[in-house]
């Protein structure tokens, strides 16, 4: 038969299947946390584009704002030295905001890896608002009655330039965000919308600003270009107007479109038309240019609220899909190592309470079933099962101890003299077998009979016989050592196989018995007292089969040597005599 393959263990079994597992699912968990990883760097991308995108739009909102100022400056009395004071740190300011918003727009680009193309643009306006900024100084350093319209123009237009940079900008970043996102294309092009509806109502305001500085100067192009503004600026509104809904979506920028519609729709557009249709026909304009500034431009504060208002729900929505995918992306995380955790433990307590218990449960049924000695291990577990079967293995052990205890019973009934408690002649063979297992090859034998016990019996019964051997059986235990071997040979028989020694040690201690004996009472059952004797034969030999019989046999024939020469002595094997 070939040799039987070893059968894997469980606990084995159970890193497998935990190894199995990991495999299926780590793949479909890698693939989720990729894929949740992604959304999350889009949404979080799509909001920092916006954010610069909305940072753009303020910088030109505030390249607008300039230009209110600047216009101002333009239109104003160079003789009123204080106005001009007050008119020039107006401008001031409002420059100062533009070169921090775009030195902090420059920085933003150049911490931003993805930027590519923004930066240069950027210089771009830069440079033109350089330009621009020193066409207004220029001109308006001039005595008012030397400035021309066209400088006036000139002036004004080399702002819009700048702002038409900036616009430029804003396109190449909301093309890159629209294909990054379709979802952003809405929100980035109604802000575009937006701001471009703040900037056309800043143009509409410097269209007319010429001829508020140069009083009599309307022209046909200057009321073409305020016309076209104004188209451009309605056409603006009504794009804006076909996503009222998301507008009225939210109470705030609901209010700021009704604010818009009512302030700067409402009041200052008709100021301008009133304005331009004065000109037309030579009627002076009712305001200066500061005046109309005045009235003007806290009206465009209104589209400006409805712009930020705008950009701030739409961040405020990427932001909320960022935070959502932030947190699915926690969750996803959260779940594969709750996963990982939970099979760990699940291995864990398949270990422990399962693998470790049936090991305990092993190491227990081997030990019930080779009878080694060993502490009793009365287990109990929290599983139902496993507790029945730690249960049937106390029954088991009890069963074994049971059998044990019969079969210690049955060994002493095959292997000791039931009346006597000695050897018998099968367990005495043993002996010598196990002596000659260890290497013995030599032993002293004493064979002794007790005398006249026939006659012990007849006369006092086989009660008295009986407490007659039990009693020498004592005597004899009590004299010997604990390595020596006692055995009841035959009826009134007795065999000692001694420990070791020799011949001359074994008539010696034959002698010691022979005289205890002879001084013993021997208690029968029926109080009387009796003295017996008993005849020695003492003999040395080899152990092996064929010696221990010859052995037993030159005991056998010194004792009955001794029984015919009067008995109560004892007798050495002639064997034995001539051996020494």
């Amino acid at each position: 038969m070939g040799r039987r393959a070893s059968p894997n263990g469980l606990q084995t079994w159970l890193w497998i299947l935990g190894g199995l597992f990991v495999l299926c699912t780590l793949p479909l968990m890698a693939i989720a946390l990729v894929q949740g990883t992604q959304r999350y760097t889009e949404a979080e991308a799509n909001l920092v584009s916006l954010q610069q995108l909305r940072q753009t739009f303020e910088l030109a909102n505030l390249v607008s704002a300039e230009r209110g100022p600047a216009n101002s400056l333009l239109g104003a009395d160079s003789t009123d030295v204080q106005e001009q004071r007050r008119l020039a740190a107006q401008l001031a300011v409002a420059r100062q905001r533009v070169d921090a918003a775009t030195q902090h727009l420059q920085s933003v680009f150049q911490n931003d890896p993805r930027v590519v193309d923004e930066t240069p643009r950027l210089h771009e306006a830069r440079r033109r608002l350089q330009t621009a900024r020193a066409a207004v100084d220029r001109v308006a350093a001039l005595p008012r009655g030397e400035r021309s319209a066209e400088e006036v123009e000139h002036a004004i237009n080399n702002m819009f330039a700048v702002y038409d940079r900036l616009q430029a900008l804003t396109s190449v970043q909301i093309s890159d965000l629209v294909a990054a996102d379709r979802e952003a294309a809405i929100p980035a092009m109604q802000g575009q919308i937006l701001i471009d509806l703040r900037e056309h109502g800043g143009r509409l305001a410097s269209n007319v600003m010429a001829p508020l500085a140069v009083p009599g100067a309307w022209r046909e192009p200057q009321v073409r270009a305020a016309q076209q503004t104004e188209g451009r600026l309605l056409e603006l509104w009504r794009l804006a107007a076909s996503h009222e809904s998301v507008f009225r979506s939210e109470p705030a920028l609901s209010l700021h479109w009704d604010m818009a519609r009512r302030q700067f729709f409402g009041q200052s557009l008709p100021m301008v038309e009133q304005l331009i249709d004065d000109g037309r026909r030579g009627v002076p304009p009712p305001w200066t240019a500061a005046e109309f500034t005045a009235r003007y431009v806290p009206t465009l504060q209104s589209l400006e609220a409805l712009r930020d208002g705008y950009l701030g729900v739409s961040i405020a929505r990427f932001q909320h899909t960022r935070n959502k995918e932030a947190v699915r992306l926690a969750v996803l995380g959260a779940t594969v190592l709750g996963t990982l955790l939970l099979l760990a433990l699940a291995l864990r307590i398949a270990h422990v309470q399962i693998l470790r218990p049936l090991l305990q449960a092993q190491a227990q049924v081997i030990q019930i079933a080779s009878d080694m000695p060993g502490a009793e291990q009365h287990a109990t577990h929290p599983m139902a099962e496993m507790q029945r079967l730690f249960d049937a293995i106390e029954v088991l052990r009890a069963k074994s101890h049971q059998r044990s205890a019969l079969t210690r019973e049955l060994r002493e009934l095959a292997d000791t003299d039931q009346l006597t408690g000695l050897l018998n002649r099968r367990s005495l063979e043993e002996r010598v077998r196990q002596r000659r297992a260890e290497g013995s090859t030599q032993a002293v034998v004493i064979l002794l009979d007790v005398d006249h016990f026939k006659a012990i019996n007849d006369g006092q019964g086989h009660a008295a016989g009986d407490d007659v051997l039990v009693q020498v059986a004592q005597l004899l235990r009590s004299h010997l050592r604990r390595n020596d071997s006692i055995a009841r040979y035959g009826g009134e028989e007795f065999l000692v196989l001694l420990a070791d020694g020799d011949l001359a040690s074994g008539r010696r201690l034959a002698e010691s018995l022979r005289v205890a004996l002879r001084a013993q009472d021997i208690v029968l059952g029926s109080r009387d007292i009796l003295r017996v004797t008993a005849s020695f034969g003492v003999a040395q030999g080899a152990l092996d089969p064929i010696g221990w019989h010859a052995l037993v046999r030159a005991a056998d024939a010194a004792m009955y040597e001794a029984k015919a020469l009067g008995r109560d002595r004892v007798q050495v094997s002639p064997a034995g005599r001539a051996a020494r």
